[in-house]
């Protein structure tokens, strides 16, 4: 197995405990163009590859999907040694000159901005401290190119909004989602949320001169 892992014409994919896992990880560094840490046991599969992807350098602004195919792309060229902690999501193994390792058990949160802002946001329960949150994490969003993991929080935020009764924070929510889903190229998605937004915002016109 050592022999395999530290081959660089092989891929190589294993299932080790924890304290094996981060062994081969500093055992075999050197062999490697980098070892990326990922932290699989929280968050969504959007936050978990930004994450990996901001740890590989990688700018990943559309879509899941697309995301996801770009970097099995950009991973698949380079022999990177991903570990994987607290899950093996299918769409983060990759071929190519790129090997895994797994540890069902989970490590150390990830420190990625994006996900602990992500993590503290699902948490807090204080809605001054959620908007705080959403507008912090849209702004590192937008600096980091990771538009999915915007999109995911934008769309928890305006559904929290609606439940507050909070219009001008629906308003602001609703429009960073038309912003990116027009720059997707998801127009119909984006009108209709448009129209949506406006017909609420109609709606309560005439209790503002109540």
């Amino acid at each position: 197995m050592r022999a395999r892992l530290a081959d660089n014409s092989l891929p190589f994919t294993a299932s080790l405990s924890r304290s094996t896992t981060g062994e081969f990880a500093r055992a075999f560094a050197g062999d490697f163009d980098a070892v990326l840490h990922l932290d699989c046991a929280t968050g969504t599969l959007a936050d978990m590859a930004g994450d990996l992807a901001c740890q590989a350098g990688l700018h990943l602004p559309g879509e899941l999907t697309a995301n996801l195919e770009r970097l099995r792309v950009f991973c698949e060229a380079r022999r990177f040694l991903i570990v994987l902690e607290g899950a093996a999501p299918a769409d983060l193994i990759f071929g190519g000159r790129c090997s895994t390792l797994i540890s069902s058990e989970s490590g150390e949160p990830s420190r990625d901005a994006l996900r602990q802002l992500a993590r503290a946001f699902d948490a807090v329960e204080d809605w001054t401290e959620a908007c705080r949150l959403a507008r912090q994490a849209r702004r590192v969003a937008h600096d980091q190119f990771r538009l999915a993991e915007c999109v995911e929080i934008m769309t928890q935020w305006r559904a929290m909004a609606e439940e507050n009764d909070d219009r001008p924070v629906v308003e602001e929510a609703s429009r960073e989602l038309v912003w990116i889903l027009d720059g997707w190229g998801r127009t119909d998605e984006a009108r209709q949320l448009e129209q949506t937004r406006a017909m609420e915002f109609d709606e309560q016109l005439p209790l503002l001169f109540e």
